[in-house]
């Protein structure tokens, strides 16, 4: 009977392999880790989670301005921090399945309304404004290029309702207008 160099006999005559016996070729035996190892990663993972939440709300609920312009008289902010009912895409056909005046490359934002004017003084509350500026030719050319801008003003609610939807003209020169 061959035995292996780190085997030995056992007092019951069976082969027992040595405590000292050496680990394989390539095997590498990694420290052990601490128990405070442990705590202090899962303290500094717990940390940054903290402090990640923190800064998310903070940003949160910062009320940023509109970025779009709105008729006279109306009064909005960003309303980032609503969780919407429905999706923006949703808001915009839903208004273009109302027939409510949205062009082919309209700019929606999530707002709180505080008051839409006189077109509509006792309206407020959380709504997706959808803003479409139309370029179309005058009726009257005057010696140089005119052009008459229709802006589309729809707000629809969060369950897809169209809550007013109104159309304004400018003239091309108008300060509130998007850059080209």
């Amino acid at each position: 009977m061959s035995q292996h160099p780190s085997e030995h006999p056992g007092p019951d005559g069976q082969n027992e392999v040595s405590q000292a016996a050496l680990p394989p070729a390539g095997v590498e035996i990694a420290t052990p880790v601490s128990r405070g190892q442990v705590l202090r990663v899962m303290a500094l993972l717990t940390v940054a989670f903290l402090v990640g939440a923190l800064l998310l709300r903070v940003q949160a609920d910062r009320i940023r301005p509109l970025d779009l312009p709105l008729p006279a008289g109306w009064e909005a902010v960003s309303a980032d921090t609503v969780l919407a009912g429905i999706s923006p895409q949703s808001a915009v056909r839903a208004a273009r399945t109302a027939d409510a005046p949205v062009g082919a490359s309209p700019r929606v934002r999530l707002i709180t309304l505080t008051t839409a004017g006189s077109d509509a003084p006792s309206l407020s509350g959380v709504y997706w404004l959808i803003v479409t500026d139309d370029v179309r030719p005058s009726m009257e050319i005057p010696s140089g290029d005119s052009l008459d801008v229709i802006r589309a003003i729809v707000l629809v609610d969060q369950r897809g309702g169209i809550a007013l939807a109104v159309e304004r003209g400018f003239s091309n020169a108008d300060p509130t207008l998007p850059p080209d």
